[in-house]
């Protein structure tokens, strides 16, 4: 069989999210060494970032190509199947479509994102899950809503497949070199870490105003890892009113590579967030054996299960006591760790690589 991998949503300079499934993904298909020839492209909206997916190649060991026309019939190659990493699918096209369906927060929650924006996605969702095969999602969760969202659809057509964890990336890093970039990136004091970007589904003000009702101010900061931009600026002065600006610290993008070290380095590691389609940051933090506190919300007990502290996306007070009963308890601390790595040793990208679910949608 030859598929052909939608990757345009991986070509991006900074990527987060999705563009990290479609990097992980690839390498994983690639390395289930199957008969099927993988093959990749990039649509011509991302022209100006393309360069950014270049790496990833197909089992034909070419870069991305250019997916052009109606069903891509000038750049798709003859697939027998065509696999949209992100969300979109064309309406032509003589060969088998499957789309991955990350999440559906701009149909069930559309006030956490700009309006404009959420009609699009919306519209774009609703297209693509008419067009597909096959439908792939990341969660039982978004699985669930998927099918309410969409009666019509056949559940048959539907798949959850977990993300996985690179784990020879994310596990407990030295101590040393854990501590040494911390110092390298001006924290000297012990810290709360929340990685993401920023957007109101995140709920990250309650973070802010639960670690300045907690009290760790005094002897802690909390630390921020995502792009900067708008989202930091309303932080910040949500910090401000909240009377702890100067323990709030905004790190903006790390290479990935230094992520694993700051998660090492933290103290504790916190997911406020109200909506979710899996919460890969979460996973992440677990396999480095960080403890971790968790919003009781969407997909992120099947993530986190019983090695994360669960809170009401809505508790200030809650998970302020947790922070605070946490922050000195290094014995419950590595309890948390301990438990974290084992509930993350079940996710891995080699699960992920869905082979079975893609061969089921080309019959």
């Amino acid at each position: 069989m030859r598929v052909l991998l939608d990757v345009t949503s991986a070509a991006k300079p900074r990527p987060t999210g999705i563009a990290n499934y479609a990097r992980a993904l690839v390498g994983a298909l690639l390395a289930l060494r199957t008969p099927h020839e993988w093959r990749t492209g990039t649509r011509p909206g991302r022209w100006r970032t393309r360069r950014h997916a270049r790496d990833l190649r197909g089992s034909d060991g070419r870069p991305p190509r250019l997916l052009l026309g109606p069903g891509y019939a000038f750049g798709a190659g003859r697939p027998d199947l065509l696999h949209a990493l992100g969300v979109r699918l064309p309406r032509h096209g003589r060969y088998a479509k499957v789309v991955t369906i990350h999440d559906l927060g701009t149909i069930d929650r559309p006030d956490l994102t700009p309006a404009d924006w959420s009609r699009r996605r919306a519209r774009r969702i609703a297209e693509s899950v008419a067009r597909a095969d096959g439908v792939v999602t990341p969660s039982a969760f978004t699985r669930g809503r998927l099918l309410a969202a969409f009666p019509d659809l056949d559940p048959r057509r539907v798949a959850v497949v977990p993300h996985g964890v690179d784990a020879a990336r994310f596990a407990p890093p030295a101590p040393a070199a854990a501590a040494a970039t911390a110092r390298a990136l001006g924290l000297a004091r012990p810290f709360v870490l929340h990685v993401s970007a920023y957007a109101p589904r995140k709920n990250q003000a309650l973070l802010v105003r639960a670690f300045a009702r907690s009290g760790l101010a005094a002897e802690g900061d909390l630390v921020f890892c995502g792009p900067r931009g708008a989202g930091a600026e309303a932080l910040a002065a949500v910090a401000r009113d909240a009377g702890v600006a100067p323990a709030v610290r905004f790190l903006g993008y790390l290479p990935l590579e230094q992520v694993p070290l700051l998660l090492g380095a933290a103290r504790c590691f916190v997911v406020p967030s109200r909506y979710e389609g899996f919460g890969l940051p979460l996973l992440e933090a677990l396999a480095c054996g960080t403890p971790a506190l968790a919003a009781r919300a969407s997909c992120l007990p099947e993530v986190g299960g019983d090695a994360a502290l669960w809170f009401d996306p809505d508790d200030e007070e809650g998970l302020a006591a947790l922070l605070a009963g946490l922050w000195p308890d290094a014995a419950r601390r590595a309890a948390l760790g301990r438990a974290g790595r084992a509930q993350a040793a079940g996710f891995t990208w080699e699960r992920t690589a869905m082979a079975a679910a893609l061969r089921r949608a080309a019959r």
